[in-house]
Order: structure tokens, then C-alpha cells, then sequence
């Protein structure tokens, strides 16, 4: 049998990898782990900051209380009630007027400087330096060497009677006498036209509401004098139950002025202001006591008015009211971070200047390149502030 023949196999080269390679391979992996780094450090500093500025809403509240005699499911506020019969009257001026041409009036003094005494009858004319004339109310005796005043009218109706102070001529007397025996004025005369009023229906009705004040007025002054209480803690509140009006003057059609008289019955109340103001506040709590706002109230008292009454004065139903203000705070849900998460500036200040009670909004991201709104909680940050 034959011996085989033993092949030896042929080398095999082996490729080293270069070392670029492994430069490149390590470039690349450094490139990427800086991306990395950078990627990590933006998004940890990434933030945005939401200043949010809101103006006040006002709100209403109110509540009903009793005073005198109690209710059930009523709350009472201390105070005291009565019923009063007053009586008022008040006089009054029409709006409406025409005008009048009259005699101007006036008063002068009559100087005689001669040595005997002149009569001088009434209507005796006077006559100024411009030809107005004017003559006596009534009759008088001029002192000789002396003065003595009278009331003297124009003899012609009209503004040209409304002359200033001067001298007098009396063109009755002989012409020498003229001269020692003259008038003078020291105030103009007035009177020539006159406004004359014309009473309306509108007058009457404004006459009356005013007498209606007047008679709340004359009722409160009544019953404060009465219980002798001190307005600094109490206030008066009351309803007319019942009133009657006399009105006297308006015969004539043209007429200086008229009177109103009121003769009404009060049922009103002495009632305790801060016990009042307690109550509705409180309802006004009430009203925000869930919402995420900030309740200011003021130091005013509130709006009452007599919701009911009894007729013979023992008890009176109040209703109050009164207003405060809110103002929206970083506890809204409207504030949510979630709400921002992704948004653009633009987006960000459309969406809370739509929130109730918003008047302003500034949007400040980090770094300044940034343009939306990180998704973390952490980093969305928004502050709320009053003014």
C-alpha cells in the first residue's frame, strides 16, 4: 500500500486594524458622550419663568337680618325699632321762569341846602343826567339845610330804569331852586326785569321726593334723639309707610316760589353698623371660601334697605349688601405647570391672559435661545402678584 503525501496548507495573512480606526472609533464615542452631557446639562437648566400680574374682580354678597322682634331661620342684628308720625315743610323755587319789564326801584336822598323846609309831594319827578325819570314813592319834607332819604320807582318799566348810583335833578321846582334842592343815589336802581317762575308738574314731583328725604331725615333725628344712642356705633334706616302732601303757592301761574308740606308715617330702625357689616362679610367668605383667590374687603358699611316692616313699628327685615374684591392666586389650577408644558411664548401669554382677573403676563425662558416651555414640573415656575 502506498504512502500518502502530507499537503502542508499555505500561511493565511491577518489584517491588524490601523490605528486610525481606533482613533475614529474613540472620537466618535467622545462626540457623542459630550452630546450626551450637553443634552443632559440643557435640559436640567432649561426653565421658564411666568410672571403673572392681576387686577382686582369685584363680587357681591348679601344677606337678610331682623331688628326688633325675632324670627325663626332669621338672624337678628341689636338695634331698636319704632314707628314715628312726622310732619315737614320745605319751600321751594320753580325752575321754569319768564322774564317781566316792572319798575325799577331804588333809594336816594333828597339834599336841601337852603334855609327853608321843602315839601315835596309823592310822584314828584326826578330826572338823571342821561333823561331817565323817576319819581317819589311817597311824600316827604327836605329839612332846610339838611337830608332826608326816600324810595323812589322809574317811571317807565324796563331795563333802562336799572341805572347806577348818580345825581337828580327836580325839574317841579323853580330853576334856582334846582340848584340847592337835588337828589343823589349811592346804589343802582334794580328791578326793571324781572324772572318770574312758572311752577311744573316736574317742580312738584322733585319738591315732594326732596320732602320725602326731609321726612327720613326728621324721622332719624327724632328716634336718635329718643333712645339717646350714640351714631358711631348705630345707623338709621326706615321706610315711609304712609304719606300725605300739601302743596301751597302754585295758584297763580307765575309765582316767586312754593311750599311742600309732608305729613308721613316712619317705620324705621336704630340698627348695630359693625354686627350689620359682620353678617354680610361673612357671606362674602362664604362665596370664595373653595376658590383659589384672595379676598380683600373694605372698611365701608354695606348698602341697606327695608325688605319688610310691621305696620305698628316692632320689627324691621334688612337686606344687606356689600362688594369686596379678589384677586386670583399661584394656587389656581389654572397655574397648573402642566398647562404650559411644551408652549411657546406666545402660546403661554395667549393662554393666561384668557384667565379671569389677569391684567398682564411676562414669559422669561433659560438659557434665552430656548422657545418652548420644559415638560418638568420643576422647571416651570410662575409668580403671581397684585397691583
Amino acid at each position: 500500500m502506498p504512502l500518502k503525501k502530507r499537503v502542508t496548507p499555505e500561511p493565511v495573512a491577518v489584517k491588524v486594524p490601523s490605528i486610525a480606526l481606533y482613533r475614529n472609533i474613540a472620537v466618535t464615542f467622545l462626540v457623542l458622550t459630550i452630546l450626551l452631557l450637553l443634552t443632559v446639562v440643557y435640559l436640567s437648566v432649561k426653565k421658564v419663568t411666568i410672571r403673572v400680574t392681576t387686577e382686582p374682580m369685584t363680587i357681591q354678597a348679601s344677606a337678610q337680618a331682623r331688628v326688633g322682634e325675632q324670627a325663626e331661620d332669621m338672624p337678628q342684628v341689636s338695634g331698636t325699632t319704632a314707628k314715628l308720625d312726622v310732619e315737614v315743610s320745605r319751600e321751594f323755587k320753580p325752575t321754569g321762569t319768564e322774564t317781566k319789564e316792572t319798575a325799577a326801584v331804588g333809594r336816594v336822598v333828597i339834599k336841601n341846602t337852603t334855609t327853608r323846609n321843602q315839601p315835596l309831594v309823592a310822584t314828584t319827578r326826578l330826572l338823571s343826567p342821561d333823561g331817565v325819570l323817576f319819581r317819589l314813592k311817597e311824600s316827604v319834607t327836605a329839612p332846610a339845610s339838611g337830608e332826608v332819604g326816600v324810595r323812589v320807582y322809574a317811571d317807565k318799566p324796563g331795563k333802562q330804569g336799572e341805572i347806577g348810583p348818580t345825581k337828580f335833578t327836580i325839574p317841579g321846582l323853580f330853576e334856582p331852586l334846582q340848584q340847592k334842592i337835588y337828589a343823589e343815589s349811592s346804589e343802582p336802581m334794580t328791578g326793571g326785569v324781572l324772572a318770574i317762575g312758572i311752577v311744573s308738574k316736574e317742580d312738584i314731583e322733585k319738591a315732594k321726593s326732596a320732602v320725602r328725604a326731609a321726612i327720613l331725615e326728621e324721622a332719624e333725628r327724632l328716634l336718635i334723639a329718643r333712645e339717646k344712642v350714640d351714631t358711631a356705633i348705630v345707623a338709621f334706616i326706615g321706610k315711609i309707610a304712609k304719606v300725605d302732601f300739601e302743596v301751597s303757592g302754585v295758584a297763580e301761574d307765575a309765582v316767586s316760589g312754593f311750599s311742600v308740606t309732608g305729613k308721613g308715617v316712619v317705620v324705621g330702625a336704630l340698627y348695630h353698623k359693625e354686627e350689620a357689616r359682620s353678617l354680610v362679610n361673612r357671606k362674602l367668605q362664604e362665596k370664595v371660601a373653595r376658590q383659589p383667590v384672595k379676598l380683600v374687603m373694605g372698611e365701608a358699611l354695606p348698602e341697606v334697605v327695608v325688605d319688610r316692616y310691621d305696620p305698628n313699628g316692632l320689627w324691621v327685615q334688612l337686606t344687606l349688601s356689600q362688594s369686596g374684591v379678589t384677586y386670583v392666586t399661584e394656587n389656581s389650577p389654572a397655574f397648573d405647570p402642566v398647562k404650559f408644558y411644551g408652549k411657546s411664548r406666545a402660546e403661554i401669554e395667549e393662554y393666561v391672559r384668557g384667565i379671569s382677573g389677569v391684567r398682564e403676563v411676562m414669559v422669561k425662558f433659560r438659557p434665552a435661545w430656548s422657545d418652548v416651555a420644559p415638560r418638568v414640573p420643576e422647571h416651570i415656575e410662575v409668580r403671581v402678584v397684585s397691583e
